[in-house]
């Protein structure tokens, strides 16, 4: 009964402390201190603050601090963005502005002006119960992006880190853009237990088999009891080889790479995607640091990077949970990234797939689970990113 009575008394409270101007209802600010946004910064990766706490007057333990849109185009709107706080830090990614822009009529691709303040509020689901801040992070050019996009990132495969042997299956099929007409192979690269024809361009009219020693002793087609020719296979799934089975074919036009797995008796066709870091092709002046035990780096040695220019990356780095790492230039202390500024905890666990602030001379990063990264800096706009290898990173 207690705590029945005490939310009501809150019910209360704030029916009391509430002031409505029409459409727009916020908790009596004169009676609550506004947060203060230090400094904040829009870019093409979302939104970052700084900001001194405010208070409400009404049950401030439960009070929560928010980004929120408050002009768009010129025009009072209100909008509570998805924010990660970290403690005086807030941040939001370009995914989280771009659904709440969205939800305020913007259509993907589209770029527009807006203002976004820092609130304190009871409820961040809703767009109006807070105090915003006074000051404001102006953004004069922001370009929604696609956020609906989560169940299936894009992928791409790097056959160079471990397909380093040369095979001795191949492809042979009826193939329009290299001229095969059954009658030259497909060459194929191996390591040691899968085969693959890379980056092959296929019209849906062709049709292919996989075979060895460019012979038709030993071949492979669709699974035993498959009638269809061509039979045409679900993408990225690995599917059952028949021995002299029937030929393969796609649904549709495009670039594909063609897996073979001969002692399974198992194949995967998958759309073939461009190495995202092909243009990364400049030694960088920054590097990774950290305790590493994959390396036997004990914050002694660095971890080299390379740039397309713009973005810095490390890639195939095997790390433990245990680990904790950061990235610095020149190999040495002067000019290093860490987690974003106001984050205490140390280490801090990143988010996979999302570009986050980096802070100078930051608390260092962690991942959150074992396995092997790519680690990206853009150390311009001071974000950093760290992605599975396979996954393209978005860094446009």
């Amino acid at each position: 009964m207690k705590k029945i009575l005490t939310v009501f008394s809150v019910l209360a409270v704030l029916a009391a402390v509430c002031s409505c101007d029409g459409k727009k209802v916020y908790i009596d600010s004169s009676a609550s201190t506004a947060p203060v946004l230090n400094s904040g910064t829009g870019t093409a990766s979302g939104l970052s603050a700084d900001f001194t706490p405010g208070e409400l007057n009404v049950n401030n333990a439960f009070a929560t601090h928010t980004l929120a849109i408050v002009s768009l185009n010129g025009k009072d709107v209100s909008k509570v963005v998805n924010s990660k706080v970290a403690g005086t830090k807030l941040t939001a990614t370009a995914k989280d502005v771009s659904k709440a822009l969205n939800a305020l009529g913007v259509g993907v691709d589209s770029t527009v002006a807006f203002k976004a303040a820092v609130r304190i509020t009871l409820n961040p689901a809703l767009d109006y119960g807070g105090v915003d801040s006074k000051e404001t992070i102006d953004v004069e050019a922001f370009k929604v992006i696609n956020f609906r996009d989560k169940a299936k990132p894009v992928k791409y495969y790097d056959y160079s880190f471990e397909f380093t042997e040369a095979s001795t299956w191949s492809v042979i099929g009826s193939i329009a853009s290299t001229g095969n007409s059954w009658g030259q192979d497909e060459p194929m690269i191996s390591n040691g237990t899968w085969h693959v024809c890379v980056g092959i361009t296929l019209a849906a009219s062709d049709q292919f088999k996989f075979r060895k020693d460019a012979a038709w002793g030993t071949n492979f087609g669709a699974a035993d009891g498959i009638t269809d020719e061509p039979y045409i296979a679900d993408l990225d799934e690995e599917q059952p080889a028949g021995a002299g089975g029937k030929n393969l074919g796609v649904a549709k036009d495009g670039v594909y790479d063609l897996l073979l797995n001969p002692e399974a008796g198992t194949y995967r066709i998958v759309e073939h995607c461009d190495n995202p870091f092909a243009a990364f092709t400049e030694a960088s002046t920054w590097s990774v640091i950290g305790s590493i035990a994959s390396t036997g780096n004990s914050w002694g040695q660095d971890e080299a990077m390379t740039t397309n220019g713009k973005w810095h990356v490390c890639q195939n780095l095997e790390l433990a949970t245990t680990d904790q790492f950061k990235f610095r230039k020149d190999a040495a202390w002067g000019t290093n990234f860490g987690a974003a500024d106001g984050i205490t905890e140390e280490p801090y666990v990143v988010t996979l797939g999302e570009a986050e602030s980096a802070g100078a001379g930051g608390k260092n990063l962690a991942v959150p689970a074992d396995g092997t990264y790519n680690l990206l800096l853009n150390d311009e706009d001071a974000v950093y990113l760290i992605v599975k290898p396979g996954i393209v990173p978005d860094i446009e």
